[in-house]
């Protein structure tokens, strides 16, 4: 799939075993390429065994070259390419903000230098954004900086960095947060590079992607935050989707923690009852709605 113009809306679609090639220093984009003006949103999508191939190749599963991006609840499995095995991404000249929210990214490979094994994302502006919270991003592979995660912040080699903030994100245990120089992650330029709430525990993922009991990635993620505007007036911005990969419901309007990490949150299986299917006043395990809260 390829787009060259407009709004962009992709949403609960599986893309597998898809390939394309280029024959120059053109990336390419396995399942999808994109590359126009307007804004990009994927939600809930599956890339899985997709590969993009050639000289420049760049997205196994999917390719971005866009003003403002917002990419949440996807699923990238086994997806290779010369840079960004799963994903890769470049903010144009006049971008503002791109999100990567509660994706996982998982046993991609990036077979070339410059890396990016499950993500590489790239900056030609000074003044973006590049917000990255509860996603995982482990046990990628690359020729190159950042097996997990590699951020090309100074594109346009002006020595100034585009902000990234990275948060409430699992990566692997070659990460140094701190520095953003490692094996797992690699930032170009962090002079405006920020971190909060990062781990490198292993959320022992099933083969389906979807998490496991005890998994350390289960309510360890960010819901959303509370504020105060100039008047004292309280407001609620969210930053998780309301929903997973799969539909299930994550924690509500007002919560600000117990938000799993990744594309998927994770349901306990809990027995069902008579009383949950004659009367499900009673489930005694139904959580109730408080519209507002």
């Amino acid at each position: 799939m390829a787009v060259a113009t407009g709004t962009l809306s992709i949403t609960d679609n599986t893309f597998l075993n898809n390939t394309a090639s280029s024959s120059n220093q053109m990336p390419a984009g396995g399942a999808i390429y994109v590359s126009q003006d307007g804004t990009c949103r994927l939600t809930g999508n599956l890339f899985i065994d997709n590969q993009a191939t050639g000289a420049g190749s760049g997205g196994g599963g999917l390719y971005l070259y866009t003003k403002a991006a917002t990419i949440e609840n996807n699923f990238f499995a086994h997806n290779t390419a010369l840079m960004g095995g799963g994903m890769s991404g470049v903010l144009k000249p006049s971008a503002s903000t791109w999100k990567l929210t509660n994706n996982t990214l998982w046993h991609n490979n990036a077979t070339g230098q410059h890396g990016g094994g499950g993500a590489y994302i790239g900056s030609y502006t000074d003044g973006a954004t590049i917000t990255i919270t509860n996603n995982i991003i482990r046990d990628n592979s690359s020729g190159g900086p950042g097996d997990d995660l590699r951020v090309d912040t100074d594109s346009d080699q002006n020595n100034t960095g585009t902000t990234v903030n990275l948060n409430y994100n699992l990566l692997g245990p070659h990460t140094s947060f701190a520095s953003g120089h490692s094996d797992d992650l690699y930032i170009t330029n962090t002079g405006n590079y920020h971190h909060h709430a990062n781990g490198t525990d292993d959320p022992r993922l099933k083969t389906d992607g979807h998490l496991p009991s005890g998994s350390p990635a289960i309510n360890k993620g960010i819901c959303g935050r509370w504020f105060n505007d100039m008047q004292g007036h309280r407001f609620y911005y969210r930053t998780a989707p309301m929903d997973d990969r799969d539909g299930d419901p994550r924690p509500g309007t007002g919560a600000t923690g117990g938000c799993d990490i990744g594309a998927d949150e994770y349901r306990f299986p809990w027995p069902m009852f008579l009383p949950a299917i004659v009367r499900p006043h009673l489930n005694p395990y139904s959580i109730p709605v408080h519209p507002g809260f």
